[in-house]
C-alpha cells in the first residue's frame, strides 16, 4: 500500500473517535506529552522529521557503555540497515537527509534481549507505544513479525512510513483497513502491522490475535491508570495462549505513576515476574510454562512495614509491590536472559566508534547532532 498521509490519519482518528466511548479517548490522550507540552502532531509530511531521532538526546555514549558494551556483527548489520532505511526515507519524505542515533542503539539493547528469549525470527512481537518505531524496525529487518500501536500523529504516521521502508507490500495498516483488529489471528515472519488507538483499545475486546512477546518501553509509567490496566490486560490475553512473555526496559518517567503502582498492576493482572533487572523486566502471565520459578507480587511484610501499615500505607505499598532485582536460574526465561547475555560477549567485534563512523558515511556528513541536541546543549539541559 502506499503511506500512510496526515490527512488520511486525521480523517481516520476522528472517524475512529466517533466510535470510541469518551473514557476510551481520555485514556489515549498522551498524558506525560501534554503536561510537558511536547508537540505530538504535525501539519505537513516534512514535520515528520522531528520524529527520527527523539527521547533519548545525548545518550549514545551512555547507552552503549551501559547497556550494550559491544555489538556483534549481525548487529551492526541490522544497525546499518535500519540507518539506511531511514536516512533514504526522511531524503525522500521530508526533504532532509537523516540518521537515527541515541533511540536506535536503546531499541537495539531490547531487541537482544528479546533475541536472547527467540533467536529465531518465527514468532509475533506486539509493541504498545513505539515511539520512532526503532524496536520494530531492527525487528522487521531481522525477519520477525511484528504489530505494534501508538496514541500520538507524529510517532503513528512516521513509524508507517518507517515500516513501509522496511517491509514493502508487507505492512497491514488498519488506520485505513476498514477490518478491526479482531479480524487477525496473527502474522507471518517479516511482516508488519500497524493498529490505530481507537482499534486497539476498545469496549468489549476479541478476537484471536496472539503473540510470544508483548513489549512497551519507558512508558508504562507514564500512561493514563486505565489505559495503563487495558493494555497489561488486552497484553494477557495475547500472550497467555502462547506462553508469552511482557519484556521491557525502563518504566517512564514517574511524575504521575510509581514504579511500584506499575508493579502492582501487573500483579492485579495475575502476572508473576520471570526476571527483573536494570537491562530488562520479563512479566509473564501466572500458570504458563514460563511463571515456573517465577516471582509473585506482593512480597511478604516485614514486620516494621505491618506495624506501620495504617500510618503510612504508601509505604506498605512500596515495600510489598516494588520490583526487587530477580535473576533466577530456576525460570526457563531468566535462565536464557543471563546464559544469552555470557554468550554473546565474546562475539562483539563491532566498537561505539564502529557505528559512528557508518552512521557518518550514511549521513554523508560529520556531525551526527540533531537539532534537539544541538538545542538541549545550548540551555544545558538533558531531555524531559
Amino acid at each position: 500500500m502506499d503511506i500512510l498521509t496526515i490527512e488520511q490519519y486525521g480523517e481516520a482518528e476522528r472517524a475512529g473517535a466517533e466510535r470510541s466511548c469518551n473514557r476510551i479517548i481520555q485514556c489515549c490522550a498522551p498524558t506525560l506529552f501534554l503536561h510537558y507540552a511536547y508537540p505530538t502532531t504535525v501539519a505537513s509530511m516534512t514535520g515528520l522529521r522531528r520524529y527520527v531521532d527523539v527521547m533519548h538526546e545525548g545518550r549514545v555514549a551512555a547507552t552503549f557503555r551501559d547497556y550494550l558494551e559491544g555489538i556483534t556483527e549481525h548487529e551492526f548489520e541490522l544497525l546499518y540497515r535500519v540507518t539506511r532505511a531511514v536516512a533514504e526515507l526522511a531524503e525522500a519524505r521530508y526533504g532532509r537527509r537523516l540518521v537515527a542515533t541515541a533511540s536506535l542503539l536503546r531499541a537495539l539493547h531490547l531487541v537482544r534481549q528479546i533475541r536472547f528469549l527467540h533467536p529465531e525470527p518465527n514468532v509475533t512481537i506486539f509493541e504498545i507505544g513505539h515511539g520512532s518505531g526503532f524496536v520494530g524496525a531492527l525487528l522487521i529487518a531481522a525477519g520477525y513479525g511484528y504489530a505494534s500501536t501508538d496514541i500520538t500523529e507524529g510517532f503513528y504516521v512516521y513509524q508507517n512510513h518507517l515500516m513501509n521502508a522496511l517491509a514493502p507490500g508487507r505492512v497491514i495498516e488498519l488506520a485505513t483497513d476498514p477490518r478491526p483488529l479482531s479480524d487477525l489471528a496473527g502474522l507471518e515472519p517479516g511482516t508488519a502491522l500497524h493498529v490505530p488507538w481507537w482499534k486497539f483499545m476498545v469496549a468489549a475486546p476479541e478476537g484471536p490475535f496472539t503473540c510470544e512477546v508483548v513489549t512497551c518501553n519507558h512508558a508504562l509509567a507514564e500512561m493514563h491508570v486505565n489505559a495503563l490496566s487495558y493494555s497489561l490486560a488486552f497484553a494477557r490475553r495475547m500472550l497467555a495462549p502462547r506462553d508469552g512473555a511482557f519484556v521491557f526496559e525502563g518504566w517512564g518517567a514517574t511524575e504521575f505513576c510509581p514504579i511500584w503502582a506499575v508493579a502492582k498492576r501487573f500483579a492485579d493482572l495475575d502476572y508473576v515476574i520471570a526476571h527483573n533487572n536494570m537491562p530488562v523486566s520479563v512479566f509473564v502471565p501466572a500458570n504458563t510454562a514460563n511463571a515456573k520459578g517465577a516471582l509473585r507480587l506482593p512480597l511478604p511484610w516485614r514486620k516494621d512495614v505491618v506495624r506501620h501499615a495504617n500510618a503510612y500505607p504508601q509505604q506498605a505499598f512500596i515495600e510489598t509491590f516494588h520490583p526487587p532485582i530477580y535473576i533466577t536460574d530456576n525460570n526457563p526465561l531468566s535462565a536464557l536472559i543471563t546464559a544469552g547475555r555470557e554468550a554473546i560477549k565474546p562475539r562483539y567485534n563491532k566498537t561505539l566508534g564502529d557505528v559512528e563512523a557508518m552512521w557518518r558515511q550514511v549521513l554523508g556528513r560529520d556531525d551526527l547532532a540533531s537539532d534537539d541536541e544541538r538545542f538541549l546543549h545550548v540551555v544545558g539541559s538533558g531531555p524531559i
